[in-house]
């Protein structure tokens, strides 16, 4: 048991060496600029109506929205392990835990989960304070075949790519970002801007201060993509879950495990 511990422990150290950030949208029709200077009017198709269920794929994103410290501070790794290890039917592929903050000289509560369950670590920084590493914590029951992400400044998007069983297996990278400050988090986009239109999901947090400037960003720069919101004026931050047009958003649940409140996002794979 010791010596799994220490492996799992190497893994998670290699992984949060690549740590970094990003985000999305979508829009019927967008109009930019072409290569001619003459306006080019981009046009996304609407998504069919009937969901194909063995195209769709689930996330559960644990946060409270808020800029409240640690998410472990006064909550049990234990009981997400429970909800975890208790699930059923169409199992999340990943689950995301925010604000599950890195500090020197203790265990990741995201290790502490994948051990429990038997799964895969990966931490994912968000920004850095004075004490510790503010980031995500990923936990998946699949194996990991890549990490990626990109780092310009301040700014940071990170993620991995599993083996998702829908209809036929695909890789999806699945990347998080905090974003306070969208034009920052263009930045970072620009630099993985061929993930975020092909193969690429991201599922974060934007502060409600930057929410409109994201939306304005993603549809003249991203007119391809898709991209849906989830908060309410009560919170600091939006959930938002951003796809590339082959794939659409169908729903984000709010839902609760003990005092762990989380979003069960179901993204479907278009075909």
């Amino acid at each position: 048991m010791m010596s799994m511990k220490i492996e799992f422990m190497k893994r998670i150290l290699k992984a949060a060496v690549l740590l970094f950030v990003m985000i999305p949208l979508g829009c019927d029709s967008t109009v930019v600029s072409g290569d001619d200077g003459e306006d080019v009017t981009v046009e996304l198709p609407e998504p069919p109506e009937q969901i194909v269920g063995k195209n769709v794929f689930v996330i559960d994103f644990f946060s409270t929205l808020e800029d409240d410290g640690s998410f472990f501070e006064m909550r049990a790794a234990s009981v997400a392990a429970s909800h975890i290890a208790g699930q059923t039917g169409k199992r999340p592929v990943m689950y995301l835990f925010d604000r599950a903050d890195a500090e020197v000289g203790k265990s990741n509560p995201a290790v502490e989960i994948a051990l429990e369950v038997k799964a895969q670590p990966f931490f994912a920084q968000n920004r850095r304070s004075s004490d510790k590493v503010e980031g995500t914590g990923i936990v998946t029951p699949y194996m990991v075949s890549d990490y990626d992400g990109a780092a310009v400044g301040e700014y940071f998007m990170s993620g991995c790519t599993v083996p998702v069983p829908l209809s036929e297996i695909t890789p999806v990278c699945v990347f998080t970002a905090r974003i306070d400050d969208a034009a920052g988090a263009g930045k970072v986009f620009e630099e993985k801007s061929d993930r975020l239109v092909r193969d690429a999901v991201v599922v974060g947090t934007v502060s409600r201060d930057a929410k409109d400037e994201l939306a304005e960003l993603l549809a003249f720069g991203y007119p391809t993509v898709r991209v849906m919101f989830y908060g309410s004026e009560d919170t600091e931050y939006d959930l938002f879950v951003l796809v590339p047009g082959s794939f659409v958003c169908r729903s984000i649940e709010s839902l609760r495990m003990v005092n762990l409140p989380y979003y069960r996002i179901s993204i479907e794979k278009l075909q």
